[in-house]
């Protein structure tokens, strides 16, 4: 039941981010806590808060020097509670992964239809990062 809630959540910040290119801090919340009690449920939650709050710190300077918007980072840790320490890199490489595939299919509707760049607005990389990171706490969650 928790995971469902997170995929509904992860789906309006997928749409939020596409759409206004925002992140809420009140999904981030949600994010937060759903995530804390998937991590408390299957006995990993010390683990991934120390790997959430380096990634959150890291992240924190990362937004200062205008790499990442704070929104992703936020999500990226929020979402790292409830992964296993066993499969957080598969997250990082599947953030890169889908984040790839996703400039690319927003470059070329862009050139087939003759649009500017899409890019002139930020990318939305909450997508990728929702996606990652529910694949990622699934496999978190066999593997508990």
């Amino acid at each position: 039941m928790i995971y469902l809630l997170l995929t509904i959540v992860s789906a309006i910040i997928c749409y939020s981010d596409f759409k206004y290119r925002k992140i809420s801090n009140k999904a981030i919340l949600c994010v937060f806590l759903l995530s804390s009690s998937l991590s408390i449920k299957y006995g990993f939650f010390i683990q991934s808060i120390k790997i959430s709050f380096l990634i959150f710190v890291i992240g924190f300077f990362l937004t200062k020097i205008k790499i990442i918007g704070g929104g992703d980072i936020k999500l990226i840790s929020t979402l790292s509670l409830a992964i296993h320490g066993d499969v957080i890199w598969l997250f990082f490489i599947m953030i890169g992964f889908f984040g790839g595939v996703q400039l690319s299919m927003e470059y070329l509707y862009c050139i087939i239809k003759n649009k500017k760049t899409p890019f002139d607005k930020g990318v939305p990389y909450g997508i990728a990062i929702s996606l990652s990171g529910l694949l990622a706490i699934f496999l978190s969650i066999i593997l508990s």
